[in-house]
């Protein structure tokens, strides 16, 4: 994936791949990804190495709908992954948390390259048919906000 973190991340120091399978459409797989790529909560946990399923499930939660949209996300039906080379763990299943291992979870939340996989149906026949979207994120660290708070435009 991504290596030079500091030449173009302004103190990035993970690379996160996000990708949400199973939407009803490829617009709302991507709304799906940029909520959880976009989340400065999801960012701060990334860099502070924590697996928290919570605010990945906030953000996504946090979508907006209109009364006439017919995607919808249901929650008994979630499914959350993490992965890097240091391999992967599985943190909601179902919509319900999975118990959590803590040092899988910190061996792979130490890697710089890291994958979410957002699943959002577990049904095998509407998964077939489903939509999915990827994006690219990086972490939120100390050293950006320095970086961005040290000079005026």
């Amino acid at each position: 994936m991504h290596t030079d973190f500091d030449s173009d991340g302004e103190g990035a120091t993970k690379f996160v791949k996000v990708t949400t399978e199973g939407a009803a459409s490829y617009a709302f797989a991507k709304r799906v990804c940029e909520a959880v790529c976009c989340s400065l909560l999801v960012k701060t946990a990334l860099y502070g190495e924590d697996a928290n399923w919570g605010r990945i499930l906030a953000a996504i939660g946090s979508l907006e709908y209109t009364a006439d949209s017919t995607e919808r996300i249901e929650p008994s039906e979630v499914g959350l992954l993490i992965r890097s080379s240091g391999g992967s763990i599985k943190l909601v299943r179902k919509g319900e948390p999975l118990p959590l291992d803590e040092e899988l979870a910190s061996k792979i939340l130490k890697e710089r390259d890291l994958e979410i996989l957002i699943q959002l149906t577990n049904d095998a026949t509407t998964s077939a048919q489903a939509e999915k979207a990827t994006m690219w994120t990086c972490d939120l660290s100390h050293k950006y906000i320095d970086i961005n708070a040290d000079y005026r435009s």
